[in-house]
């Protein structure tokens, strides 16, 4: 009676067993279970679809002997961390297929008594195709940057060579007076070169810049001081009719940055806001700690997923069409009707940031101001502290 009475839960569990096999044998992603050295005690077939070891052969390597060199030691800290209870979630290894070569393995795992329970999933194909995104994209990216190097080249050429023709005209003018006696006035003469000399060096800081080859003093800034400290510059770029509002952030966290071409660049937003408030308005400047993803760098050629500073510059302006958006980082590109300016503002701040690896953000609409954003990658120490 006994027997009769138990039947139907044996049969239960009998059933509940056979699903979990056919789970077992037919999910497409790597099932295992290993112990807390990461030893394979047992995967499913799946392993051997992907990774080409038989279950046999897999149960004499462990996760240490598949990975690719380079990632043991991280390998070594997450199976650490499983041993303490700390879930693995969408960890990426390159774990070495039988025939050669490695496969990408995103892995998520958890810990039970003595043993880690593993799925993995092949990620080889995404990341194959995320490789040959960046190549196309860094690729495209080259042959705009020559496409402008090219035009920065020829405009500035004739700009340098006026500055020149004023150098060499001024230095004629005062050696044809020293060589007659007439010393009045040679004062005047001088600081005009001067100014003309400094102006060409100044186009030639920005060739280099915008060519990613002028050398920078790269060390952790702290950017809640440096806005303190250069409010009176930032108040007076902006001028008098336009309100100032600054927002720092608490336990903002130091930025690899150099601290005099990010001075230059805050000044440079803020004259820009000033003149796209002709009537007036408010500009808002705020710090804030930022992590940037895979997604939110995806895209973004090289920049990396990571910690960020973040200083955000916001203005109540006439704002910027979408094709007028497009091209505010080309050298020379200018709304502004021909006055001598060379219009190097936008695309000499993208160079200076990309040159520390970081990335800047606009975004703006006709009528409703524009957003400006730089992300500075975060310091890893505090010595010599900007």
């Amino acid at each position: 009676m006994l027997t009769e009475d138990v039947q139907p839960f044996v049969k239960e569990g009998d059933t509940v067993l056979s699903e979990h096999d056919r789970v077992w044998a037919l999910v497409p992603d790597i099932l295992a279970i290993a112990s807390h050295e990461g030893c394979f005690l047992r995967v499913n077939p799946a392993f051997s679809d992907i990774l080409g070891w038989t279950e046999k052969e897999a149960t004499r390597n462990s996760l240490q002997t598949l990975v690719h060199p380079e990632q043991e030691e991280t390998l070594v800290g997450q199976l650490e961390n499983l041993g303490r209870g700390l879930p693995m979630q969408r960890f990426e290894l390159r774990l070495l297929h039988k025939t050669g070569g490695y496969r990408w393995i995103s892995w998520s795992a958890t810990r039970k008594g003595d043993c880690f329970y593993l799925v993995g999933r092949d990620v080889t194909w995404e990341k194959e195709a995320a490789a040959a995104r960046h190549s196309i994209q860094g690729a495209l990216y080259q042959a705009q940057k020559m496409e402008a190097l090219s035009q920065l080249a020829g405009r500035i050429s004739h700009d340098i060579n006026n500055l020149l023709t004023s150098i060499v005209f001024g230095l004629d003018l005062l050696n044809r007076r020293l060589a007659s006696g007439r010393v009045q006035e040679l004062d005047q003469l001088i600081e005009v070169a001067l100014t003309s000399a400094q102006r060409a060096t100044d186009r030639t800081q920005q060739l280099l810049a915008f060519a990613r080859k002028q050398p920078l003093d790269i060390r952790p800034v702290d950017v809640n001081q440096l806005i303190t400290q250069l409010l009176p510059e930032l108040e007076q770029s902006l001028g008098t009719q336009n309100r100032l509002s600054v927002d720092t952030s608490e336990g903002i966290w130091l930025a690899s940055s150099d601290r005099l071409h990010l001075e230059n660049t805050l000044i440079q937003l803020m004259t820009n806001a000033r003149e796209a408030m002709p009537e007036g308005g408010s500009v808002t400047l705020s710090t804030s700690n930022a992590h940037l993803d895979a997604a939110a760098t995806e895209g973004c050629i090289g920049l990396e997923p990571g910690d960020y500073v973040q200083i955000s510059l916001k203005d109540s302006g006439i704002g910027m069409p979408h094709a007028v958006l497009e091209r505010v980082f080309d050298p020379f590109f200018t709304t502004k009707p021909a006055s001598g300016d060379v219009g190097l503002g936008l695309s000499m701040i993208y160079g200076f940031v990309r040159q520390v690896r970081g990335h800047v953000r606009i975004d703006s609409e006709l009528g409703r101001g524009t957003l400006v954003r730089l992300y500075f990658p975060r310091s890893d120490g505090n010595e010599g502290v900007h």
